[in-house]
């Protein structure tokens, strides 16, 4: 086993379009018998192309294939790691009991917005997440996220992703945001409304 492995697997995982990389433990909850200890998170920016366009059913094959690339990559990464002599779980980007969103917060990829999307430091909202369990030695990631500590105060006066949202996903009560996943279109009509709305995205892509 090579037991210094990390920055050459990261470098990797850049070339692959990785673009953040990140350690954690996943709570309790998400864990099954099948998984390890250690938890690595992956931000995969969106195509532009994706974003803000008009919701419709056509896109969903957009989606399919879009899976399709990050399982294929994902892939890469797990066979990168077993071929230095460790295990990997690939945990399915369609896996609707794990809060992605939540996992990459708590490896300090960024902050949660009122869309209940990740709010990456370099990336804004527009990204996939991507999480591979492992025995490989890792060094959970510690270091607290700059944007994390400036999205609950832009949420809390913005609500630009509440007012765009097509479907009522996403709603006011008692002065709270709330997130209804039945009624969100993200993925049958590929709708982007609130990724595309967010001033962390319109920041993101000024500074790309």
């Amino acid at each position: 086993m090579n037991n210094n492995i990390i920055p050459e697997f990261e470098n990797y995982c850049h070339s692959l379009g990785v673009s953040d990389i990140a350690y954690t433990h996943l709570p309790p909850e998400y864990t099954t018998d099948d998984m390890y200890e250690n938890t690595i998170v992956g931000i995969i920016q969106m195509d532009d192309e994706l974003l803000g366009v008009e919701p419709d059913r056509s896109l969903k094959a957009k989606y399919k294939q879009l899976y399709v690339v990050i399982t294929d990559l994902m892939t890469k990464i797990c066979d990168f790691i077993e071929d230095n002599g460790y295990h990997t779980y690939m945990i399915d980007q369609l896996d609707r009991t794990i809060n992605f969103s939540m996992v990459a917060q708590q490896a300090n990829l960024g902050g949660i917005g009122n869309s209940n999307l990740l709010i990456n430091d370099h990336i804004g909202p527009g990204h996939k997440i991507l999480l591979i369990t492992t025995d490989m030695p890792v060094e959970i990631t510690t270091q607290e996220s700059p944007v994390a500590k400036i999205v609950p105060k832009m949420c809390i006066k913005c609500f630009n992703c509440v007012k765009n949202c097509p479907n009522q996903a996403l709603y006011i009560e008692n002065n709270e945001v709330y997130y209804d996943k039945s009624k969100c279109i993200g993925y049958t009509d590929g709708c982007t409304y609130c990724i595309a709305s967010c001033p962390f995205e319109n920041r993101a892509m000024k500074n790309s």
